[in-house]
């Protein structure tokens, strides 16, 4: 048998108090409820006098956190939260952390409120913790915010899982080159390329053409037959689009056609290129319109790489920027839950 001090009150609001001998609070609690008694307060008379065992020990910061996520978890599937922190106390590995979770348990088996049970443990809840509990308890809501527990969730999976994640990347890198060297995946990715945003697409289109144009242009001033030439520059132009259209050009030429005519035709070819291919042709001088070709959109691609650079500088300022606005967000919405919720 312990002894309690308790206070409490009636149901016509007077206060009373006293001591009372029993086995545990929950007694206490039942002998004042049977007197007609509301509960504000249990304590052990004698605690004071009890040597601390645990001085030696402490609870990090990092058990707080995860004892509040397991219970905010368990409190907003609907269990109630007495049960939670039963759970609690089978689940949590820090022996002062279940002590101080049992504490709180008997208090809230007593009749008190969660915040003031937490309140009992100073050392453990701070004023702020206590507070935010309170006024969730106020409103309702003792579960974070979600936008909260994405952040808290993607945290946890960097610093606790990180392998599956260093295997995920390796896993998608892999994935990835293997479909990239498929002839269904080289035609896919390279007509992907040409469409990239932020200009980076038309950088990849003039490179390509640039290396197409030069490459002809050697060749035919060297004297390499015009089919075998075309056929080379398709192969070595370095992007499944323009190696197409080389294929349309050489089945124009076996039937006596011009070279202009399927490039018109070809998205991937501007139609200066096909106007001044033409001219080429019918001037003789097709070699030297397609170095002209390549002098032109190789200063096209400096100026264009030029210009990208000073475009992705806000780009990557906004992105970074995005991301620290969103975890700050995250971090402080429970704040401006809890200021809701007082007011």
């Amino acid at each position: 048998m312990s002894t309690y001090v308790f206070k409490a009150i009636d149901l016509a609001g007077a206060r009373a108090g006293g001591e009372v001998e029993a086995e545990s609070k929950q007694s206490v609690a039942d002998q004042l409820k049977a007197r007609g008694l509301i509960v504000l307060d249990i304590a052990d008379k004698h605690s004071s006098r009890e040597i601390n065992l645990d001085i030696l020990q402490r609870i990090k910061a990092h058990d707080v956190a995860v004892m509040t996520r397991q219970l905010a978890t368990m409190v907003g599937s609907g269990m109630t939260i007495l049960r939670a922190l039963y759970v609690l106390e089978e689940q949590t590995k820090n022996k002062l952390l279940i002590k101080t979770l049992v504490g709180a348990r008997k208090d809230v088996e007593a009749g008190l409120p969660l915040s003031d049970a937490l309140e009992r443990h100073p050392k453990v809840f701070g004023p702020l913790y206590v507070a935010m509990v309170r006024a969730g308890e106020t409103g309702g809501m003792l579960h974070l915010p979600a936008i909260t527990q994405v952040t808290v969730g993607m945290s946890k999976a960097v610093t606790s899982y990180w392998y599956l994640l260093i295997l995920g990347v390796v896993g998608a890198v892999w994935s990835f080159l293997r479909w990239k060297r498929s002839e269904h995946g080289r035609a896919a990715w390279d007509a992907f390329k040409l469409r990239i945003p932020f200009k980076i697409g038309d950088i990849c289109q003039k490179v390509a053409l640039a290396r197409w144009s030069r490459t002809l242009s050697a060749l035919v001033g060297a004297g390499v037959p015009l089919l075998q030439s075309l056929d080379i520059t398709g192969k070595t132009a370095g992007n499944m689009v323009i190696e197409r259209a080389m294929g349309g050009v050489i089945d124009s030429v076996k039937q006596g056609g011009t070279i202009s005519d399927p490039l018109k035709e070809s998205a991937a070819f501007p139609s200066m290129v096909a106007h001044m291919v033409g001219v080429g042709e019918e001037t003789g001088s097709l070699d030297t319109m397609l170095s002209k070709i390549a002098d032109f959109y190789e200063d096209e691609v400096a100026a264009a790489v030029k210009a990208l650079t000073s475009i992705l500088e806000p780009v990557m300022i906004v992105v970074v920027g995005g991301m620290v606005g969103f975890i700050v967000i995250s971090m402080y919405m429970p704040l401006f839950k809890v200021y809701d919720s007082i007011k």
